[in-house]
């Protein structure tokens, strides 16, 4: 689906949502008699309505993106850290799905080559053993490694993501202007308006 033809839902939502409560706020001071205070009152549970929904959308879409982030990244990371080694393509397929999985791959790993070890011992060849025992640590390495990178890198972009809301707010809302003490006025009358 086109990307501008996915926004207008949303954008119009927002005008509906933005043009009832106008409308309402209208309606409850014209039609109805009710003064600004009353009226803000009124629409108090739906602002609170509102307000939790924004919350919980935000929320909901942050965990979304930067958890897309962090899976995306981690997966990367680590099939760069396990390129050109002797690892099954469908370990290194499996590790990518989850941190947890990496290490359930490196651990099945680990064991095959503690099977293959004591096979060894009888038939007398540990090299493969030992090629196995040196992937398995090297898998548990690219996973925990690629995962600290995926983590400092998420960190990074949610960050800059609050930095950049952080700014926008401060830019957009109105600022508060101190209240400036007005002189007093004398309460003498200057000698001049006295004698007369």
């Amino acid at each position: 689906m086109d990307r501008y033809l996915a926004d207008r839902p949303v954008a119009l939502f927002f005008l509906a949502v933005f043009g009832a409560f106008y409308y309402l706020t209208q309606y409850l001071q014209f039609v109805l008699g009710f003064g600004p205070l009353e009226t803000g009152l009124r629409m108090l549970p739906l602002a609170g309505a509102v307000n939790d929904t924004s919350l919980e959308l935000g929320g909901s879409l942050g965990i979304a993106l930067l958890g897309s982030l962090l899976s995306t990244t981690y997966g990367d990371r680590l099939t760069d850290a396990t390129r050109g080694t002797d690892l099954p393509a469908d370990a290194s397929a499996t590790a990518q799905d989850s941190v947890g999985a990496g290490y359930a791959v490196a651990q099945g790993i680990g064991d095959r080559a503690r099977q293959l070890a004591e096979q060894a011992a009888h038939t007398g060849d540990p090299q493969q053993a030992g090629r196995l025992a040196a992937g398995a640590r090297q898998m548990a390495d690219a996973v925990g490694s690629s995962f600290a990178d995926a983590v400092a890198r998420t960190s990074l972009v949610g960050a800059v993501i609050l930095g950049v809301g952080t700014v926008l707010v401060a830019l957009l809302l109105p600022g508060r202007t101190a209240a400036v003490p007005e002189p007093a006025e004398k309460e003498r009358e200057p000698a001049g308006s006295m004698a007369g």
